[in-house]
């Protein structure tokens, strides 16, 4: 369980054990949204109705909590497109619910 700073995220605890691996199949997905915290080994994103957990390699320079990213898996292989608006990490995981 952890309490996180404020960094413009909404207010509450977050269980990262919770945390929904990112799925590396060959269907392609795209997540959106905030960064809720940075180990040395993952990054926790909250994502839609959860948390997603990506692996922290994936991110060429630090990620910065707080801050919206948008993340890409294609045939397993995941990419970090960069940072994004709040609003459009917002719009990503709305159409991606549209299609689930």
């Amino acid at each position: 369980m952890k309490t996180l700073p404020d960094a413009g995220l909404p207010s509450g605890v977050y269980h990262l054990a919770d945390a929904a691996k990112a799925a590396k199949n060959v269907h392609p997905q795209t997540f959106g949204g905030q960064v809720l915290h940075v180990d040395k080994d993952n990054v926790y994103q909250l994502s839609g109705k959860g948390i997603v957990q990506h692996d922290r390699g994936l991110f060429a320079k630090e990620p910065v909590v707080g801050q919206c990213y948008e993340v890409s898996y294609r045939r397993g292989v995941g990419t970090v497109k960069g940072e994004i608006s709040q609003s459009e990490g917002a719009k990503l995981e709305s159409r991606r619910a549209q299609t689930m």
